[in-house]
């Protein structure tokens, strides 16, 4: 007998019944070919303990309809005395039932024709009754009793309702939608937007309000130059399931449409959306919003390009300002070349615009300093 030291209070008396019953058992498996009756006999035979006893736990599962009616248990006795029916089943519901079943055939008819039927569960030539009827006449008994323990309830609540292993769904398993959205992301490792916008597409049919595939098709269509096909994809969806990075694909494709205010509104939205510690995509929409008017130069922001690509083009760009050399000091930092980062950080000219609130403003300033 092997036990965890911290389980053996709750199990030792478990497991000793086991090794009670094993004279009993088949010859050679020194057990009962019925799972139900194995554990059934250690559960009946376990010492008494502060829980609820079986009987009241499957007394208060039948009045409060968590499981299954009295009737309906006795009815599956059967099946849980196989070892298909007894395992497929809730565990505790299945040690449960069985545990009181059991014990009531050890009260009401001694323990000679208990350790008799154990082997095969042989229950006509022992008892010369059926199991069903032996099972009808247990229900009968647990109901004639209406008393239970007070803490029965919450015991059942907690543990009758967690499902079987076979009713929960394998931890493995990847859901359709979400096996496309995962090959899309290894098909934009790859570089390869066809299959990726294939990959989209399909999970999009599966899974219509998915923002993540929506917000992944956004970006490439954008890097396509396909900003109007952005704006119908996602002006369709219902304003309370855009997430922020879904405003501000809408706000970018709105941009690049010319429609600077509607833009500058949705980047609000996306910055009110962000949590107060996410500093540096609160600064990044900030200067989202400061060049809302500026096409080409979110036209370069959205093209896909490296960052340090894109940091190069913004500077050969003719029409610069504090925003375009904010912007190309967080591209060269994400290409991780911070010397040249540097030169747009020391400007002192402040990229939010002066209408929005002082809290933007102060943000920024901090944002620079760290």
């Amino acid at each position: 007998m092997h036990l965890l030291r911290d389980r053996v209070s709750q199990s030792l008396g478990h497991e000793l019944a086991h090794v009670v019953s094993r004279p009993h058992g088949l010859p050679g498996l020194r057990a009962s070919w019925a799972p139900g009756l194995v554990e059934g006999w250690a559960v009946a035979l376990e010492p008494p303990s502060p829980e609820p006893s079986p009987d009241d736990l499957v007394r208060t599962a039948a009045r409060s309809d968590t499981t299954t009616t009295l009737s309906d248990e006795a009815q599956a006795v059967v099946r849980r005395l196989s070892p298909w029916g007894f395992w497929t089943g809730r565990g505790a519901v299945s040690y449960a039932t069985m545990g009181s079943f059991v014990g009531y055939l050890l009260n009401r008819y001694g323990p000679a024709k208990l350790k008799r039927v154990y082997a095969w569960g042989n229950f006509e030539a022992v008892y010369g009754r059926s199991v069903q009827s032996l099972a009808q006449e247990w229900a009968g008994h647990l109901r004639s009793d209406p008393v239970v323990a007070r803490d029965a309830h919450d015991v059942v609540a907690r543990r009758f309702t967690r499902p079987s292993l076979f009713e929960t769904e394998c931890p493995h398993y990847v859901p359709p939608a979400r096996r496309h959205l995962q090959e899309a992301r290894r098909a934009a490792r790859r570089q390869d937007s066809t299959r990726m916008v294939a990959h989209l597409t399909r999970a999009l049919a599966i899974e219509p309000r998915s923002a993540a595939a929506h917000e992944a098709l956004a970006r490439v269509r954008l890097a396509r130059g396909q900003d109007e096909a952005v704006r119908r994809q996602l002006d369709t969806l219902a304003a309370t399931t855009r997430t922020a990075g879904l405003r501000v694909a809408l706000a970018d494709a709105k941009t690049l449409g010319g429609e600077a205010e509607a833009a500058r509104a949705l980047y609000a939205e996306a910055h009110s959306q962000m949590p107060q510690y996410a500093h540096d995509i609160r600064a990044r929409l900030m200067l989202r919003d400061a060049v809302a008017a500026r096409q080409r130069v979110v036209r370069v922001l959205v093209s896909g390009d490296s960052a340090a690509v894109q940091a190069r083009r913004l500077k050969e760009m003719e029409d610069t300002g504090p925003a375009v050399h904010a912007w190309r000091a967080v591209r060269w930092m994400e290409a991780r070349q911070y010397g040249a980062a540097l030169s747009g950080w020391r400007q002192e000219e402040t990229p939010v615009r002066p209408e929005r609130p002082r809290a933007w403003h102060r943000a920024w300033t901090l944002q620079r300093r760290a």
